[in-house]
Protein backbone atom coordinates (compact mmCIF):
# COMPACT_ATOMS: atom_id res chain seq x y z
CA UNK A 1 0.00 0.00 0.00
CA UNK A 2 1.46 3.63 -1.02
CA UNK A 3 0.51 6.48 0.71
CA UNK A 4 1.52 9.47 1.56
CA UNK A 5 0.05 12.68 3.42
CA UNK A 6 -0.73 15.17 0.59
CA UNK A 7 -0.03 18.59 2.92
CA UNK A 8 -2.47 20.70 0.16
CA UNK A 9 -5.42 18.84 1.28
CA UNK A 10 -6.97 19.05 5.17
CA UNK A 11 -6.70 16.52 7.88
CA UNK A 12 -10.35 15.29 6.45
CA UNK A 13 -9.16 15.12 3.01
CA UNK A 14 -6.46 12.92 4.55
CA UNK A 15 -8.45 10.93 6.27
CA UNK A 16 -10.98 9.88 3.55
CA UNK A 17 -8.34 9.18 0.87
CA UNK A 18 -6.50 7.09 3.64
CA UNK A 19 -10.07 5.27 4.08
CA UNK A 20 -10.66 4.91 0.63
CA UNK A 21 -6.62 3.34 0.11
CA UNK A 22 -7.15 0.77 2.78
CA UNK A 23 -11.69 -0.09 1.59
CA UNK A 24 -9.45 -0.84 -1.92
CA UNK A 25 -6.75 -3.10 -0.54
CA UNK A 26 -9.15 -4.99 1.67
CA UNK A 27 -11.39 -5.32 -1.65
CA UNK A 28 -8.55 -7.25 -2.92
CA UNK A 29 -7.36 -9.48 -0.33
CA UNK A 30 -11.21 -10.79 0.54
CA UNK A 31 -11.76 -14.82 -0.33
CA UNK A 32 -10.91 -16.19 -3.16
CA UNK A 33 -13.58 -16.65 -5.78
CA UNK A 34 -13.27 -20.55 -6.56
CA UNK A 35 -15.82 -23.00 -8.99
CA UNK A 36 -18.13 -24.70 -7.01
CA UNK A 37 -17.28 -27.86 -6.97
CA UNK A 38 -13.68 -26.85 -6.64
CA UNK A 39 -10.89 -28.73 -8.25
CA UNK A 40 -9.42 -31.15 -5.64
CA UNK A 41 -5.51 -29.99 -5.40
CA UNK A 42 -3.77 -31.85 -7.52
CA UNK A 43 -5.92 -30.24 -10.21
CA UNK A 44 -5.97 -26.95 -8.91
CA UNK A 45 -1.88 -26.97 -8.63
CA UNK A 46 -0.44 -29.31 -10.53
CA UNK A 47 2.97 -28.09 -10.33
CA UNK A 48 2.68 -28.59 -6.59
CA UNK A 49 1.15 -31.92 -7.33
CA UNK A 50 3.81 -33.72 -9.65
CA UNK A 51 6.00 -33.85 -6.63
CA UNK A 52 3.13 -35.80 -4.28
CA UNK A 53 1.20 -34.60 -1.68
CA UNK A 54 4.10 -33.94 0.50
CA UNK A 55 5.82 -31.01 -1.55
CA UNK A 56 6.67 -27.59 0.34
CA UNK A 57 4.27 -26.18 -1.91
CA UNK A 58 0.96 -27.31 0.06
CA UNK A 59 2.43 -26.23 3.20
CA UNK A 60 3.44 -22.33 1.87
CA UNK A 61 1.88 -19.89 0.13
CA UNK A 62 -1.22 -20.27 -2.59
CA UNK A 63 -0.96 -23.94 -2.30
CA UNK A 64 -1.52 -23.99 1.64
CA UNK A 65 -4.47 -21.33 0.82
CA UNK A 66 -5.57 -23.35 -1.82
CA UNK A 67 -5.77 -26.63 0.64
CA UNK A 68 -6.91 -24.65 3.82
CA UNK A 69 -9.85 -23.68 1.82
CA UNK A 70 -10.37 -26.74 0.24
CA UNK A 71 -11.11 -28.71 3.07
CA UNK A 72 -12.86 -25.98 4.71
CA UNK A 73 -15.41 -26.53 1.52
CA UNK A 74 -15.22 -30.27 1.15
CA UNK A 75 -16.22 -30.54 4.89
CA UNK A 76 -19.05 -28.71 4.61
CA UNK A 77 -20.02 -31.29 1.94
CA UNK A 78 -23.13 -34.02 3.19
CA UNK A 79 -21.54 -37.02 3.35
CA UNK A 80 -23.42 -38.43 0.39
CA UNK A 81 -21.71 -35.15 -1.13
CA UNK A 82 -18.14 -36.21 -0.19
CA UNK A 83 -18.63 -40.00 -1.44
CA UNK A 84 -19.51 -38.93 -4.89
CA UNK A 85 -16.60 -36.44 -4.82
CA UNK A 86 -14.19 -38.86 -4.05
CA UNK A 87 -15.59 -41.30 -6.50
CA UNK A 88 -15.38 -38.93 -9.30
CA UNK A 89 -11.86 -37.86 -8.42
CA UNK A 90 -9.39 -40.72 -7.83
CA UNK A 91 -6.29 -39.71 -6.41
CA UNK A 92 -3.08 -40.16 -8.26
CA UNK A 93 -0.33 -41.48 -8.15
CA UNK A 94 1.80 -40.14 -4.91
CA UNK A 95 -1.52 -39.29 -3.41
CA UNK A 96 -2.25 -42.58 -1.75
CA UNK A 97 -5.14 -43.02 1.11
CA UNK A 98 -5.39 -38.92 0.63
CA UNK A 99 -9.05 -39.01 0.97
CA UNK A 100 -8.81 -41.53 4.11
CA UNK A 101 -6.61 -38.77 5.55
CA UNK A 102 -9.71 -35.84 4.44
CA UNK A 103 -12.23 -37.76 6.33
CA UNK A 104 -10.93 -40.15 8.37
CA UNK A 105 -8.22 -37.97 9.71
CA UNK A 106 -4.25 -38.50 10.62
CA UNK A 107 -5.09 -41.14 13.04
CA UNK A 108 -6.43 -43.17 10.00
CA UNK A 109 -3.96 -42.45 7.30
CA UNK A 110 -0.88 -43.39 9.43
CA UNK A 111 -2.53 -47.07 10.63
CA UNK A 112 -2.79 -47.16 6.67
CA UNK A 113 0.99 -45.89 5.90
CA UNK A 114 2.40 -48.17 8.59
CA UNK A 115 0.61 -51.66 7.60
Amino acid sequence: MDWSRDDTLSDEGNERRLRELLASNLADMKEPNYPDPMLPPWAAHPAYAEYSMYSMGWRMGSGEDYMRDFRRWFDALSENAKQHYIETHPEPDGWDNWWVLVTKGHNAFKALSNE
